[in-house]
C-alpha cells in the first residue's frame, strides 16, 4: 500500500498511528490529501498457510532467493499457483521469462480454464470517453470492470504460458493445505500438500459438512495469488470512521470527481482502487494521466494555454 501526500490540511491526527509509522510523517505535519493506491493486502491465508514454503501475490516478488532455495533442495520440485487472473500468471510468467522449463508449474483457479484479456476499440472507448461511461448504468459500470480486471489474463502472457511445456491449468477450489508426512532434509521446511475440492457453485446452499476432498496437490512452492483486498487501507482508519463502511456499495457510489470517498470521512481522502463509478481505468492504475488529472484538479487550477497565430 502506497500513501501520497500532497501538502497542508489534512491532518494525520485523524488517521491511526499505523498509517503515520508507515510514511514515517511527524504526528503534527499536515497535508492536503492522502492519495491510497495499490492493490491492497492479499487476502486472508487459507487454513494451514502460515508456512515457509507458502508466499502470497507479495511475499513472491520479495523472496525469490529464499523461493530458489526450496526449489533447488528439492528432489522433485514443483510450483503451484493458487488463482487464475493477472496476479497468478504474472507469477507464472517469471518462471517462463527466467527460463525455469524443467520444474513443473501448476496453475490452480476455479474456472475451467485461464480467460484471455485483449484490447479492442469498444472496451477502449469507454476508457477515454466520460460521457459514454457515466451514461452507463452502475451495475453495468461494475460488470464492465469486472469483465476485464478479474479471472482475466492478457493475451500476450497467457500465450507465453500456452507456448511453455513445464505449465499446466487444474480447475479446483483449494479448501486448505495440510502436512503430507513425507520426508524432508532437516534444512527444509516439512512437506505440505493443497486439499482441493470441486470448485463451489454460487447458486447451491452450503454444504452441512464438508465434502470429501476431489484431490491432493504436493508442491515444493506454493503461490497463494487469489487477489487482494483493496479496502485494506481501512485499518489504518480511526475506528469510528472505519465503522462508516459497513455499506460498502454506498461508500462507492458516493466516491465523486476527485476519487474522494464523502462525508463523514476526512475531505481529500482519495481512494482511486475503489472509484470504479468515477471510470474503469481507476481500479487498476492502467490511465496514470487521468488519474492524476482528476485528483490534483482538487487542489489547482489547471494552466490552459491559448493558441495564438504566429506573427
Amino acid at each position: 500500500m502506497t500513501w501520497s501526500c500532497i501538502r497542508q490540511r489534512f491532518s494525520p491526527s485523524s488517521i491511526a498511528p499505523a498509517c503515520r509509522r508507515a510514511v514515517n510523517v511527524p504526528p503534527k505535519e499536515q497535508f492536503d490529501g492522502v492519495v491510497v493506491t495499490g492493490s491492497g493486502a492479499p487476502l486472508p491465508r487459507l487454513s494451514g498457510g502460515v508456512n515457509p514454503r507458502v508466499f502470497d501475490g507479495h511475499s513472491f516478488w520479495l523472496n525469490l532467493p529464499q523461493i530458489l532455495s526450496l526449489l533447488q533442495n528439492d528432489p522433485a520440485p514443483s510450483v503451484a499457483i493458487i488463482g487464475a487472473g493477472g496476479t497468478a500468471a504474472a507469477i507464472a510468467h517469471w518462471f517462463v521469462r527466467e527460463q525455469i522449463t524443467d520444474i513443473p508449474v501448476t496453475v490452480i483457479g476455479r474456472e475451467a480454464t485461464l480467460f484471455i484479456r485483449t484490447s479492442t476499440p469498444f472496451e477502449d472507448r469507454l476508457f477515454s470517453d466520460e460521457a459514454a461511461w457515466a451514461a452507463l448504468a452502475p451495475h453495468v459500470r461494475e460488470a464492465f470492470v469486472a469483465r476485464l480486471t478479474r479471472g482475466v489474463v492478457w493475451d500476450y502472457v497467457l500465450h507465453r504460458l500456452g507456448g511453455a511445456n513445464n505449465i499446466q491449468y487444474r480447475s479446483a477450489d483449494v479448501r486448505h493445505f495440510a502436512p503430507t508426512g513425507a520426508p524432508t532434509p532437516s534444512s527444509t521446511p516439512p512437506a505440505i500438500m493443497a486439499v482441493l475440492d470441486h470448485p463451489p457453485d454460487p447458486k447451491a446452499p452450503a454444504p452441512a459438512t464438508p465434502p470429501a476432498p476431489v484431490g491432493f496437490l504436493s508442491a515444493a512452492v506454493f503461490v497463494d495469488a487469489r487477489g487482494f483486498d483493496a479496502w485494506g487501507f481501512t485499518r489504518l482508519l480511526p475506528t469510528a470512521l472505519a465503522g462508516q463502511l459497513a455499506n460498502r456499495a454506498t461508500v462507492m457510489g458516493n466516491i465523486d470527481y476527485h476519487l474522494c470517498v464523502g462525508a463523514p470521512f476526512p475531505g481529500g481522502l482519495h481512494v482511486p482502487m475503489l472509484a470504479s463509478i468515477q471510470g474503469p481505468a481507476a481500479p487498476n492504475l492502467m490511465a496514470l494521466g487521468w488519474m492524476s488529472d482528476r485528483i490534483l484538479r482538487r487542489y489547482v487550477t489547471p494552466i490552459v494555454a491559448k493558441w495564438r497565430p504566429a506573427g
